[in-house]
C-alpha cells in the first residue's frame, strides 16, 4: 500500500466527520464518520452533493458568509464556528465546524464535531435555570454573569444592572463579610448547609435571604452557582413564634406571681381597715397613713392587673358587638388636648366581631398614645376598619391567620418612625425606646397589646419607615354565629348569717374571720375543699347547717372551690357560695353563676367590698 493509499484509509476511519469542499462548493471527500452523522453513503454524496444541502436553512447565510471569507484566504476568519446540521432524515445535529484551506488549492478540508448531546443538556439546563422558582446567578471571577427572572425579581434591579455586579454590593455592609467567609467555606467544601445574610433591594427594602452556593465550570472556567431564597416571611414566622413562646412563658409567671401578690395584698389591704375601726379620734395622723397605705396598695393592685394580661388565666371576657365605638373613644381619649387631627375611614357595613371592650379600648388607647408621641409637632392619623375575608391568596398569603372573616383596623400616623433594628423587639415585654422612668413608662404598653389581639385570636403588626411614620394593622376575627344568652336562675334569698371561708393561704384566712367578725357572723374556716365539705357534713348533723360560703377558686395541693362547691351543693341545692380568686380575668368572675356561686370577691379586696356583697347576699 503506497503513502496516497494509506492517507486515504486513515481519512476514512478518523474518528471525526471529516469532509473536502471543492472551490464549487461539491463535496468530493468524505470519510465514514461523516456518513453516520448525514445517513448517506458515500456514494451518494461525493461528487454529487453541495456542502450548502447539509445546513439549517436559517444558519446558512451566516456559513455561506465563513465560506466567502475562507476562499478569499481571510486570516481573521474563526477557527471554528457553530452551526445546525441537517441530515438524511432531515433531523436537526447541532455542530461545531472546523474549516481550513488546503495548501497550494482553493479546496477546503472541514472537520464536524457533534455537539447535539451537550446542546440539549445546555438548553434543559436552561429553562431549569431560567424557570425555577428560587433565585439562580452564576458569579465568575467575582461578578455576576448569569441569572435568571426569579432572581432579577427579588433583587428588583434590571438586567443590565445585574449584569458585571459583584453579589455582595447586594448585602447590606453589615452582613458583608458573614456572607463572604460563608461562601468561601461553602465552596471549599467546609461547610454543608445554607447560609443566611440581609440584602437590600433597589427600592431599599430589606429582605431576608438564604443561599447555597456549589462550584462550576462554566464556559470552560471556574464559577460559582448561587441559589436565592427570600426568607423574610418565614423569619418573620419564627420571630412571631418565638414571640408567642416567650409570652406564654411570661403569662404563666405572671399569673403564678400575680395570684400570690393578690392574696398578699388582700391580706395587707383588710388588715389596714380593720386597723383603721380601733383607732381613736385623736389619732387622726394614723389614719391618714393608713390611707396613704391603702392607696399603694391599690396603685398595686392596677400594676398586678397588667400583669395577668400575660397570664394563662387571662383570657378576654368577650361580647357580641361592633368595635366602632370603642375605636372612636380610644383615639378620643388619647388625642385629647393634642395638635393631631384624626381622620375616620371605616367601612359602612362593619362586621360585629366577639370582644373584651375594656382589653381592646387598652389597646387602641396605647397605639394612638403612641402615635401622638410620635407626632411632636402635631400631624394627621388616620384610622380605617374595613371588613376582609382571609382566603389565604396572594394578597394575604403573609397573615398567619386561619381563613375565614376579619376585621382590619389600620392606624397610621406622621411622625418620626422607628428605626429598622427596633420594630422586631416591639412586642417584648420591658424593651422600649423611650427613657424609663415613672412619667416615660416601662415598656410594657405594646407587648400587652400583642398579648391581648393574640388573645383574641387575631393579629397585630407593625411596619415603619424613618420620618414617614408608623402603621400599626390589627385583624380581629369577625363574629360568624350568634352568641346564645345564657339564663341564670334568679338569685335566692338567704337569711341565715353563719359562714364558712375556706382559703389555703392562713394570712386571708385568718383576715377574713377577723372581717366577718368584726361584721357580726359567726365564722368557720378550712384550709381546702375537702375540708370544708366534711366541716359542713359535721355540721348539718350538730344541727348547725352553714348559710353561705366564701371559697378560693384555686387550691394549691388540694380540692379547688370549684370542687368542693360540687359537693356541697349535692347536700343543699339552696345554699349561697361566694367564689374568691385572686385571678383577676379568670373566665370563672364572668360565669361564677354558671358554676353554681352567688357572687365573686376579687382579691385584693377592702372591708367594704366584702360587707356590701354580703348584705346583698344576705338581704330580705
Amino acid at each position: 500500500m503506497n503513502k496516497s493509499e494509506v492517507y486515504k484509509t486513515l481519512f476514512y476511519y478518523s474518528s471525526s466527520p471529516t469532509i473536502l469542499i471543492e472551490p464549487d462548493g461539491i463535496l468530493s471527500l468524505v470519510n465514514k464518520a461523516f456518513e453516520e452523522l448525514s445517513g448517506y453513503k458515500r456514494e451518494e454524496i461525493e461528487g454529487k452533493k453541495k456542502w450548502m444541502e447539509f445546513v439549517y436553512k436559517a444558519d446558512l447565510p451566516m456559513v455561506m458568509k465563513y465560506w466567502e471569507r475562507g476562499k478569499r484566504g481571510d486570516r481573521d476568519l474563526p477557527n471554528e464556528y457553530e452551526f445546525r446540521f441537517i441530515d438524511k432524515c432531515g433531523d436537526i445535529r447541532y455542530v461545531i465546524n472546523r474549516a481550513r484551506i488546503l495548501p497550494e488549492t482553493q479546496s477546503l478540508i472541514s472537520t464536524l464535531i457533534d455537539i447535539t448531546t451537550l446542546k440539549e443538556i445546555e438548553t434543559l439546563f436552561n429553562e431549569i435555570f431560567m424557570k425555577a422558582s428560587i433565585g439562580l446567578f452564576i458569579v465568575q471571577d467575582g461578578k455576576i454573569k448569569i441569572f435568571n427572572k426569579e432572581f432579577q425579581k427579588r433583587c428588583g434591579y434590571s438586567e443590565d444592572e445585574l449584569k458585571g455586579m459583584e453579589p455582595l454590593k447586594l448585602v447590606i455592609p453589615e452582613d458583608r463579610e458573614r456572607a463572604r467567609q460563608s461562601a468561601i467555606s461553602m465552596l471549599k467544601g467546609e461547610r454543608d448547609i445554607p447560609y443566611q445574610f440581609r440584602a437590600r433591594r433597589k427600592d431599599g427594602n430589606i429582605r431576608w435571604i438564604m443561599e447555597a452556593v456549589v462550584p462550576i465550570i462554566y464556559k470552560g472556567k471556574r464559577a460559582a452557582l448561587s441559589t436565592f431564597m427570600d426568607i423574610t416571611e418565614i423569619k418573620r414566622m419564627e420571630q412571631e413564634l418565638l414571640r408567642m413562646q416567650k409570652m406564654e412563658a411570661i403569662g404563666t409567671l405572671a399569673g403564678g406571681i400575680a395570684h400570690d401578690f393578690n392574696n398578699l395584698l388582700t391580706a395587707i389591704l383588710g388588715y389596714i381597715d380593720l386597723s383603721k375601726l380601733y383607732l381613736k379620734d385623736k389619732e387622726q395622723k394614723i389614719k391618714d397613713f393608713l390611707d396613704d397605705a391603702t392607696k399603694g396598695c391599690l396603685k398595686a393592685k392596677e400594676l398586678v392587673k397588667r400583669f395577668l394580661l400575660f397570664a394563662e388565666g387571662g383570657r378576654p371576657i368577650k361580647k357580641r358587638g361592633s368595635i366602632v365605638k370603642i375605636l372612636k373613644e380610644g383615639t378620643e381619649l388619647a388625642l385629647s388636648g393634642s395638635n393631631i387631627m384624626a381622620y375616620y375611614d371605616i367601612e359602612k357595613d362593619l362586621w360585629e366581631l366577639e370582644f373584651d371592650e375594656n382589653q381592646l379600648l387598652h389597646v387602641i388607647t396605647s397605639v394612638v398614645t403612641n402615635a401622638r408621641e410620635a407626632m411632636e409637632r402635631g400631624g394627621n392619623l388616620y384610622i380605617s376598619a374595613r371588613n376582609l375575608s382571609f382566603l389565604g391568596d396572594s394578597e394575604t398569603e403573609d397573615l398567619p391567620l386561619k381563613e375565614g372573616n376579619y376585621i382590619h383596623i389600620s392606624i397610621r400616623d406622621e411622625g418620626k418612625g422607628i428605626p429598622e433594628e427596633d420594630l422586631s423587639r416591639l412586642f417584648d415585654p420591658y424593651f422600649s425606646t423611650k427613657q424609663r422612668g415613672t412619667q416615660k413608662g416601662m415598656g410594657m404598653g405594646l407587648s400587652i397589646c400583642h398579648s391581648i389581639i393574640t388573645g383574641h385570636d387575631g393579629y397585630m403588626s407593625i411596619d415603619s419607615e424613618l420620618d414617614v411614620g408608623t402603621t400599626v394593622d390589627i385583624y380581629l376575627p369577625a363574629i360568624v354565629s350568634k352568641v346564645k344568652e345564657v339564663k341564670r336562675e334568679e338569685r335566692q334569698e338567704l337569711r341565715k348569717k353563719r359562714i364558712l371561708v375556706m382559703d389555703d393561704e392562713d394570712l386571708v384566712r385568718e383576715l377574713l374571720k377577723e372581717m366577718l367578725k368584726n361584721m357580726g357572723y359567726e365564722v368557720v374556716t378550712a384550709s381546702n375543699g375537702k375540708e370544708a365539705v366534711d366541716i359542713f357534713k359535721e355540721e348539718i348533723e350538730l344541727g348547725r347547717p352553714i348559710d353561705a360560703f366564701i371559697l378560693d377558686l384555686t387550691v394549691k395541693g388540694g380540692m379547688s372551690g370549684k370542687e368542693s362547691l360540687k359537693e356541697i351543693l349535692k347536700i343543699d341545692p339552696d345554699v349561697k357560695a361566694i367564689l374568691s380568686t385572686g385571678y383577676l380575668d379568670d373566665p370563672a368572675i364572668k360565669n361564677y353563676r354558671e358554676l353554681g356561686f352567688s357572687g365573686a370577691l376579687l382579691k385584693p379586696f377592702k372591708m367594704k367590698d366584702l360587707n356590701s356583697l354580703l348584705k346583698d347576699l344576705f338581704k330580705d
